[in-house]
């Protein structure tokens, strides 16, 4: 009975769901910048039909967040940065009792999910970066490679004796 190259398998998964997820991180910064262009135009255009930031696809704040942060030209942004890039995708921040407050709360839950780093920029202000989750994932791959090759493993030994003992049965 042939062995599962289990190792080669994984590896071929691992090195596919890494070209997927990379192009899904770009193809996500590509729209955010796009929703940044058409806020823009729209507001250029005076064209209320595209003004609205939920017809571009941001269903809340998080998003809207998130969008700011992955289209931004700059690499380090302030909560005042977001908040004008928020301004400039159309989020209506009035509607926000404290529209800063609500922004670094929702900024500093994507530091505490990783999506997002911190850290101290010039006059002690907070600045954030948006991190791709490509390197984490090859760090979460690694913790259970070992298991899942156990398990494949096991599973090899086991079909074996099974067919073993198959072959070993006198014939009727």
């Amino acid at each position: 009975m042939e062995e599962i190259n289990t190792r080669k398998g994984l590896e071929g998964a691992v090195a596919e769901l890494k070209r997927l997820l990379e192009n899904k991180e770009r193809i996500e910064v590509e729209i955010a910048r796009q929703q940044r262009k058409v806020a823009a135009w729209a507001e250029l255009c005076d064209d209320s039909a595209y003004a609205d930031p939920f017809d571009l696809g941001l269903s809340g704040l998080s998003d809207a967040c998130r969008s700011a942060l992955r289209g931004s030209r700059k690499e380090w942004m302030t909560t005042s940065d977001v908040a004008t890039a928020l301004r400039e995708l159309g989020v209506a921040l009035d509607r926000y009792k404290a529209p800063m407050a609500s922004i670094a709360t929702t900024v500093n839950r994507m530091v505490e999910g990783g999506e997002v780093l911190p850290r101290s920029g010039e006059n002690g202000v907070t600045e954030y970066k948006w991190l791709s989750k490509i390197p984490n994932f090859e760090e979460q791959l690694s913790r259970y490679a070992v298991e899942i090759e156990k398990t494949v493993q096991a599973v090899n030994r086991k079909l074996t004796e099974n067919a073993a003992a198959i072959f070993a049965r006198p014939k009727k």
